[in-house]
């Protein structure tokens, strides 16, 4: 191909085609280009009704060019929908169903025509799915996920023809409803006020729990990239906002220190970065500042008015209490400081969902002072710090699952959250043991490799480029390619949890991944995982 002409950029691309084309010409030729043609108008119709455009349309194939997967998305549905309705007045013999898969990725445009492994990838992942049916690749889940709330099935990373690296592929049933992000968030403006967030913290069995963040829905288990001053790299907290914003990772955590220590120049970049981060879609969690401000050594003491001033500046979704690391006091009034400090924090930061994290002067205690909290407060979630919970991980999960069972035993749901872990297999052992949301900094201090998740020095990222399509982004700077390398892990590494979760496999995870001893440990610890 001649480079004159040639445009390279990022589209959605929509592949479709008809299940058993051959069979339908083969008993009915005319019958058959005759529904064919009135499908393809159809098909048209919507394509350009969300603001696409059909490149291509030779035989039972069609190709179509979207400038935003969301579009995408709610075309594939809505064009599913018509043609069920329309096959619905076909004798059975004449039936008439489009597969349709949906990717965003890198294309080459030559003229009207388009090409690349964005196409392939579309084509590939429209092969997975059923007559009827929609497949979409994890580039358009990432995007999606957080603002159409539709009921994905994760099916697993996927081979497809003349792509080197598997693929994530999901699928959505054409009954979904495309609601956006916007109906699941009231006010997404100053405050960002949380619908029925209360309401979110059913009561289920710790076997089958899949719970949901009372937050623009989040799936639970979960990770929060944690933006910080304190991570060990030389980029700025304005620059990791960055990589966050353009990968669309869906939630992230960033400290009130370091949006209102910096000069008011950066101030304001971070505060219009987290703002539009809001605004399509991804989910802001806000931390007190209390580490990044004992980590920076300042003589300067980060005060609670200096907290809440960022709390009602911020928008974010939500918040954690200012917390006080070392209570020097017995369980009682740790549980009723904690308690009148985030409700103050409501108050004076006027904002509702300020999240309690526990802390305690012997490990024993936590269980006794999450389970409280959440009874006083009812909170969206219970946070505590991995490094006050025990001396290794083993003794860590023991105390999550003591956690859990006393959460548990208040009748209620309550998701518990892990500060300061962003270890894949630390993360899967917490999971195991009752654990469902979790921020770490390891995404942007280490190099993990994608298929053991274990963690190496960044510079032995080399060993793991061939892994994302990030590794060859020679365009890109060397961290802003190993961050997006990893953030891609992460997105993963979640989902399959997951769905490990979901179809009661995660015993087979955890031999999968953990040395035979520590999965030998954990199934003394918590007897359903020997199920």
């Amino acid at each position: 191909m001649t480079t004159e002409g040639v445009k390279r950029k990022l589209s959605a691309i929509l592949s479709a085609d008809v299940k058993g084309y051959s069979r339908l010409m083969g008993r009915d030729e005319l019958g058959t280009i005759r529904t064919l043609t009135d499908y393809r108008e159809v098909i048209t119709k919507l394509v350009e009704q969300y603001k696409g455009r059909v490149v291509d349309a030779p035989g039972d194939n069609l190709l179509a060019e979207f400038t935003s997967a969301m579009d995408a998305v709610i075309s594939a549905l809505k064009i599913q929908r018509e043609l069920t309705d329309r096959n619905t007045e076909l004798p059975a013999e004449r039936i008439m169903e489009f597969r349709i898969g949906v990717n965003v990725g890198d294309i080459i445009e030559k003229g009207e025509r388009i090409y690349g492994d964005g196409v392939n990838i579309a084509a590939g992942v429209e092969g997975l799915a059923e007559g009827g049916g929609i497949c979409i690749s994890g580039t358009v889940y990432d995007q999606v996920s957080t603002k159409l709330d539709l009921a994905y099935e994760y099916l697993g990373e996927k081979q497809v023809k003349n792509i080197v690296n598997p693929v994530r592929v999901y699928k959505i049933p054409i009954e979904s409803e495309p609601v956006k992000n916007s109906d699941l968030i009231c006010a997404i403006g100053k405050y960002s006020e949380i619908l029925d967030i209360e309401n979110d913290n059913k009561k289920l069995p710790v076997p089958d729990r899949i719970a949901r963040l009372g937050v623009g829905g989040i799936p639970l288990p979960c990770f929060f990239p944690s933006i910080s001053s304190a991570a060990k790299n030389y980029l700025t907290p304005l620059e990791h906002l960055n990589i966050l914003s353009a990968v669309r990772h869906p939630l992230f955590l960033i400290s009130a220190y370091d949006i209102l220590n910096p000069d008011f120049k950066v101030r304001k970049l971070i505060k219009k970065k987290i703002a539009k981060a809001a605004e399509v879609g991804q989910i802001v969690l806000l931390d007190s500042g209390v580490y990044e401000n004992r980590w920076s050594k300042s003589k300067e003491r980060w005060l609670k008015k200096n907290f809440r001033q960022t709390l009602r500046e911020t928008n974010c979704h939500l918040a954690f209490c200012y917390d006080n690391p070392n209570p020097k006091t017995e369980v009682d009034k740790i549980i009723t400081n904690t308690t009148r400090g985030v409700l103050k924090d409501k108050k004076v930061g006027d904002f509702k969902n300020v999240l309690p994290i526990a802390h305690a002067q012997d490990p024993e205690d936590f269980p006794t002072i999450c389970a409280e909290l959440a009874r006083k407060l009812n909170p969206p979630l219970v946070a505590v710090p991995e490094r006050e919970l025990g001396e290794g991980v083993l003794e860590v999960a023991k105390r999550v699952l003591s956690i859990r069972n006393a959460l548990n035993n208040t009748g209620k749901y309550y998701p518990l959250h892990i500060l300061g872990t962003g270890n894949p297999l630390s993360i899967l052992i917490y999971v195991a043991l009752g654990a469902d949301s979790f921020v770490g900094l390891d995404w942007c201090q280490t190099a993990v490799d994608h298929s053991t998740g274990h963690l190496y020095h960044t510079l032995q990222f080399d060993f793991f480029i061939h892994q994302t399509q990030f590794g060859s982004a020679k365009n890109l700077p060397f961290l802003t390619r190993l961050f997006a390398h990893n953030l891609q892990f992460y997105r993963s590494w979640m989902d399959r949890i997951k769905v490990a979760i979901q179809s009661q496999l995660i015993s087979e995870m955890i031999n999968e991944f953990l040395p035979k001893h520590i999965a030998e440990r954990l199934k003394q610890y918590q007897p359903n995982l020997s199920n």
